[in-house]
């Protein structure tokens, strides 16, 4: 069976991006293929044998001294220690395939030249907008808006909005790094294939910048069997949002739709917008209920006791894992139409869409979701049906396995 190196540049759960890479990595696993990560230390690191090769930790501290900022920052643009590093690990596990994942700022594109001369196929799922854009979002967090000025070589625009932490030294770096990049066209030359878990996201690597033929659109995946759709439903009129408490998520916009509609929502998360919503909360009387962080093993019950799902945010969401879990808990989504969110709905058979920022028109639709429970339950149940359909764990695999294949000029099972 085949090795397959597989590279974050986080090893321990951050993120959707770490979501997959676990999960993806035990699933190759299982199937008798040989994996080895290669990341960053870190003390929440999972463990593995491959660590000795991991790189320094880069943490970005803001009060660490300069002579330490200036290091950690030139290394945000090429980093030989983790070139130097990768060089080690290729030598002791020698793997046929790499998987790409999140590599911005700690990793860097220093890795990619080794791997390209070793002649070691290199598949990357865009997690983010990493590709085009110096802050990956394509959204500026301190103004609360969309933003695609870097998109096509525009990345001096980083730095007129100080995109990265609000810091005029992390953007120039940030420019600098996408610059590099561009100028000697590094992702083209040394990316095989970008696996896209979005048609959105897919369509814009094509118009700027990454050779079409080398974009393939593969959404991300559950397993269907881990999540029991026949949960009990204790709330039929409520909705439920799950996820970072955090400003591109449209959690205001949520607020002001459950005021307006009168439906409960209990939100389940923590974040840098927490107390700002408790307060609003509170202040104006809207029936949300704050249930904080909840781990894996007790969220599933908590968000299949409401009839449906949120996602209301403003900014492009690409294929998060929240969608599909609601989904695969046969509760129906009401999305915002933005990104990649409106790909998991179909309209009134799977769930409901609605314009972003505009909470009026989500309080329409939360109102219609809870004021039919029949027909609610009816698209849970077509949500449950799509994931097994289209997004589970076996179809996942038969679909990346057949880009690997496709990359190696052989089957990849060989």
């Amino acid at each position: 069976m085949a090795r397959v190196l597989v590279i974050n540049k986080f090893y321990y759960f951050s993120g959707g991006a770490e979501r997959y890479v676990f999960e993806w990595s035990a699933e190759l696993t299982r199937r008798g293929h040989q994996v080895a990560p290669f990341s960053m230390h870190h003390e929440k690191n999972q463990p593995t044998e491959w660590s000795k090769y991991f790189v320094e930790n880069r943490d970005f501290d803001i009060g660490q001294p300069l002579w330490r900022k200036m290091k950690i920052g030139a290394g945000t643009i090429w980093s030989p220690e983790a070139a130097r590093r990768l060089e080690g690990l290729l030598d002791a596990f020698r793997p046929d395939i790499c998987h790409l994942h999140s590599f911005g700022f700690q990793l860097t594109s220093s890795i990619l030249p080794v791997l390209r001369k070793r002649r070691i196929p290199v598949v990357q799922t865009s997690h983010e907008y990493k590709l085009i854009c110096p802050n990956q979002r394509l959204y500026d967090l301190e103004r609360g808006k969309l933003c695609v000025k870097c998109a096509g070589s525009g990345f001096y625009h980083a730095v007129l909005n100080k995109c990265l932490k609000d810091s005029l030294g992390a953007s120039l770096l940030a420019c600098a790094e996408g610059y590099l990049n561009d100028i000697f066209d590094i992702y083209n030359r040394c990316l095989d294939r970008v696996i896209s878990p979005s048609r959105f996201l897919a369509d814009l690597l094509k118009a700027y910048g990454i050779q079409p033929e080398k974009v393939a659109h593969i959404p991300n995946f559950v397993d269907p069997a881990r999540f029991d759709g026949a949960l009990p439903l204790e709330e039929p009129n409520a909705g439920v949002f799950f996820g970072r408490l955090s400003r591109e998520k449209g959690l205001d916009t949520l607020l002001t739709a459950a005021k307006i509609s009168g439906v409960p929502v209990h939100l389940i998360g923590a974040g840098p917008l927490e107390e700002h919503l408790k307060r609003r909360a509170l202040a104006e009387n809207i029936p949300i209920h704050f249930r904080g962080f909840v781990p894996l093993g007790q969220l599933l019950p908590m968000v299949a006791r409401c009839g449906f799902s949120i996602i209301p945010s403003e900014w492009y969401e690409n294929g998060p894992f929240a969608a599909l879990e609601a989904m695969a808990l046969a509760r129906p989504l009401i999305v915002s139409a933005i990104g990649g969110l409106p790909e998991f709905v179909e309209e009134k058979v799977t769930g409901l869409t609605f314009p972003p920022c505009n909470a009026e028109a989500l309080a329409e639709k939360m109102r219609y979701l809870a004021d039919h429970p029949d027909e609610t339950r009816q698209m849970g149940l077509a949500a449950r049906r799509a994931v097994e359909e289209k997004y589970s764990l076996d179809r996942h695999y038969q679909a990346v396995t057949a880009v690997y294949s496709e990359v190696l000029g052989r089957s990849f099972e060989l």
